[in-house]
Parts: C-alpha cells; structure tokens; sequence
C-alpha cells in the first residue's frame, strides 16, 4: 500500500527544501506500508496525485501554520509554508473526492480544523498554564463513545506543540474525541468523510505504543472514523 504524505518546509539559511523525520518511515514500515512524499508544490501536485493514486494519505507535522512575527523566518520561506498549507488543502480536496483515508498528525491536525474553518490558538505556552504542550507528555480524556470501545477512557500522548486548538476554535463541521483536562482539543474527525486528526505523535518517543499501533491499524484497515460510511 502506498501512502502519500506532506513534508515539512525546512528554513535554510541560504535556500529552504522539504523535508520528512525518519521516523515517519520507521513507523509505517514496520507496519509493511510504503510512504511517498509529496513535494510542496501547490501547481503540480494533482500529477503527482494522478500518477501514484494513494490509498492514504498522511497530513504530517511540523511548521506553525501561522508563523509568529520571528525575524529568523524569511519572507522566501513564509512563501513556502504557504505553499504548503495550499499543496495539503489540495490533498484533502483529492481526498475528498475519491474516499480516501486521511491522517492529519500535529500541525496535520491543526490544518485540517483550519480548512473547515476553524481557529487556531498561537501560543498555548502563554495562554494555558496547566499543562505543559512542548516536548511532554501528558494524558487524554477520551470524549466519544466510538473511540472509547477502542482506547478506553483515557490515553497517554507525548505533546510537541505551542498552537493548538481550543473547545471553541472547532470547526463546525467536525468532531472531537480526546481533550486535555486544560482545554485543548487533540483529537477530531469528520462525521462524513474519512478525516481523522491527532495533535500528538504516534511516531515519535513517548506516546502509548500499543494504543498508537491500534490506531495506525484503524486507518490502514478503515476501521473506527475511517469507516466506509
């Protein structure tokens, strides 16, 4: 199975380029999948699209979506990180269109709350002091029932993210299903489309392996909200 997934725009201080963390393939190919990377080019990837047809596809981490006014980012890399954001929202529209399975991990997350109109918190680290969001871990109340028959009531994440998304910057036309006890929404789906987003890392250190690996089966196999409808 081929899986196509999104890159993450890596800021040079010469020249930018796209870039994917091994672990991603590390995961998936422990689980006999094939990852494709796609480039974050907005004006060809329906050809890439056309030519692979991915029966997945992974929205992956990395980059704020709304980059904070930092002097260290350029205007050229701003450039490509919104080339990203219009490369992923392609991605979802193929998606979309032809039923197929979609994972948004962190930043994937947050991007699929924002292409259904949702809002984004910026800075977490300044407007929540509960729980620590970068490079911790902490635990989930899972919210609905269809995800509690498969984790239960609760789930322990590893968090790596200062932007998040509140109970009020939901998008109208998704759902959620795991909340911190701050707040902070981490896990939301379409009720319609096979859309699934997580602000945790299931490929990463410190997260519940045997709940992830539940999960990323649930997606390959189109088991809980990746269900045929």
């Amino acid at each position: 199975m081929i899986i196509g997934i999104s890159q993450n725009v890596i800021c040079g201080e010469f020249r930018n380029s796209d870039g994917l963390e091994h672990d991603y393939y590390t995961l998936f190919s422990s689980l006999g999948v094939q990852l494709l990377p796609f480039p974050n080019q907005p004006l060809e990837i329906n050809t890439y699209l056309e030519q692979f047809s991915p029966k997945r596809i992974i929205l992956s981490g990395g980059n704020d979506i709304i980059p904070n006014n930092n002097s260290e980012i350029s205007t050229d890399c701003k450039t490509k990180i919104i080339q990203r954001g219009e490369t992923e929202s392609k991605l979802l529209e193929y998606a979309m269109k032809n039923d197929v399975p979609v994972l948004g991990i962190c930043r994937g997350m947050q991007y699929i709350n924002m292409y259904f109109k949702g809002n984004l918190h910026c800075d977490l680290e300044g407007e929540i002091d509960i729980l620590n969001h970068i490079a911790s871990t902490h635990d989930l109340k899972i919210v609905d029932s269809e995800a509690k028959i498969f984790f239960g009531d609760s789930y322990n994440v590893n968090s790596f993210h200062n932007q998040g998304i509140k109970k009020g910057d939901l998008a109208k036309r998704l759902k959620s299903f795991a909340e911190t006890s701050d707040g902070v929404i981490e896990g939301i789906y379409h009720p319609t489309y096979p859309i699934v987003g997580i602000q945790w890392h299931p490929e990463r250190i410190n997260s519940d392996v045997n709940k992830d690996k539940q999960l990323m089966q649930a997606f390959l196999n189109r088991g809980l909200y990746w269900e045929k409808k």
